[in-house]
């Protein structure tokens, strides 16, 4: 696969890891979507993203709960950061410039369905 700023560097400050400065609420690790590291630049275009997704399975399950820090960089573009189910987001915070946002518990509804169903997390470059 070819490296993206997505994957440049995948388990050091991208991916699953032990983020500077934030303290996951019920474990050791937490999961970036983008790069933990200040100071680094890229160029996107609208559209660019990338979306982490998991298959699990549901039965017997009514929410998936989450926690969820975004924080964007000081300058560039705005991001969408989306849950719910592969191809059925179920809700969405908009991150501008130089701003965090903490998403302290929410939830992907799992109420109607069954069996093995892929949760998605994405963080997209918006207009």
């Amino acid at each position: 696969m070819a490296r993206s700023p997505f994957t440049r560097l995948a388990g050091v400050t991208q991916g699953r890891i032990t983020p500077a400065g934030y303290t996951p609420p019920d474990g050791l690790f937490a999961f970036a979507l983008g790069s933990d590291a200040p100071g680094v630049v890229y160029e996107f275009n609208t559209g660019d993203g990338l979306t982490l997704s998991q298959l699990t399975d549901v039965t017997g399950v009514r929410l998936v709960r989450f926690a969820a820090r975004l924080r964007a960089p000081a300058q560039g573009p705005r991001w969408t950061f989306a849950w719910g189910l592969l191809g059925a987001p179920q809700g969405a915070r908009v991150l501008r410039p130089a701003r965090t946002i903490d998403i302290a518990d929410a939830c992907i509804d799992v109420s109607q369905v069954t069996g093995n169903q892929t949760l998605a997390f994405s963080l997209t470059v918006t207009p």
